[in-house]
């Protein structure tokens, strides 16, 4: 049975980690020196360029991820190669999930992450074994890192990435406040006064389902209501995301990726692999009000052990 991947940091592997901090780099001076400047001559791979290259799903012939690595290898003096993947067929991928990201059916290729698709990413490594090339593990289906291409959202929807939202309502007491809170993680609510910017939290009000409906006392107050918002965003073949800060979402998205690695090349690992690259893991595409539920739950357990409700 395949060992099982254990993440030291979000999205990252130990056995990659270990893999590339194990030893001192090739030709450095012990003692804290600098690299030794005679290498700069004939740079060894690790020091060379590590060129993306298009790993079209759409159209992969195994003639042509060979010439690939070998122009780079010859005619370009790389040191690795890092296969980007990107098209092929979306097979498997659910509709909610085509529907939000706009992304569109096809069933010509190879499914990323597939059997078939590790046949051709095996051919590649084993190509840029031949002329001593490394194989940098570029760890997504194009970018942000953390989609699995699609299946993070379609098997495990409950672990994509979601937004912090308000609802809100001027009100003048004393009056009773109602407010739509829209469908989603219902995080909590407060009461503040607009003159003097009391706060009161009256997140004990809301019950599923219902209208939240709050009495207000008499002065100026604004009502806010605060929800996750469970959707896909952005609309678009970036959206889709895993939660990074959920310690579950990310054990879901490892085990959907590089655990696959592993499991399929893992032979490679240390060896031809000694990198990863994640391609822009952020918040800014959640329009950077990215939260997380667990996070939700520690600030409520902070709350409780200071004394506040």
């Amino acid at each position: 049975m395949p060992a099982r991947l254990r993440p030291l940091i979000p999205g990252v592997s130990a056995t990659l980690l270990a893999a590339h901090f194990a030893g001192p780099v090739h030709g450095q001076q012990t003692g804290g020196g600098l690299v030794d400047p005679s290498l700069f001559k004939e740079p060894p791979a690790e020091f060379r360029g590590h060129p993306m290259f298009g790993f079209n799903l759409s159209n992969l012939p195994e003639a042509g991820i060979v010439s690939t690595v070998d122009d780079l290898a010859k005619k370009y003096g790389a040191g690795g190669i890092t296969p980007e993947p990107g098209g092929g067929a979306t097979t498997g991928l659910s509709e909610p999930y085509l529907a939000a990201t706009q992304r569109p059916h096809s069933d010509q290729g190879v499914v990323y992450l597939s059997d078939e698709y590790f046949k051709y990413y095996r051919v590649a490594l084993e190509e840029a074994r031949k002329p001593g090339l490394e194989v940098v593990l570029y760890d997504e289906w194009r970018y942000p890192t953390g989609m699995a291409g699609g299946q993070l959202y379609t098997k495990y929807p409950q672990y994509a990435a979601k937004s912090l939202e308000m609802a809100e309502k001027d009100v003048t007491g004393p009056a009773s406040a109602e407010l739509t809170v829209p469908q989603g993680i219902y995080v909590g609510a407060v009461m503040m006064n607009r003159d003097t910017f009391e706060l009161t939290d009256i997140s004990s009000r809301y019950s599923a389902g219902k209208p939240f409906s709050a009495p207000v006392p008499k002065g100026n107050w604004k009502v806010m209501a605060f929800y996750l918002n469970t959707a896909i965003v952005p609309t678009s073949v970036k959206g889709g995301v895993v939660d990074y800060l959920d310690p579950a979402a990310m054990d879901a998205f490892i085990s959907l990726s590089y655990q696959k690695y592993y499991d399929h090349v893992g032979e490679f690992f240390g060896k031809q692999i000694k990198h990863s690259f994640w391609d822009e893991p952020a918040m800014h595409p959640i329009d950077g009000r990215m939260w997380t539920p667990p996070t939700i739950r520690s600030t409520r357990r902070l709350s409780c052990a200071a004394g506040k409700t």
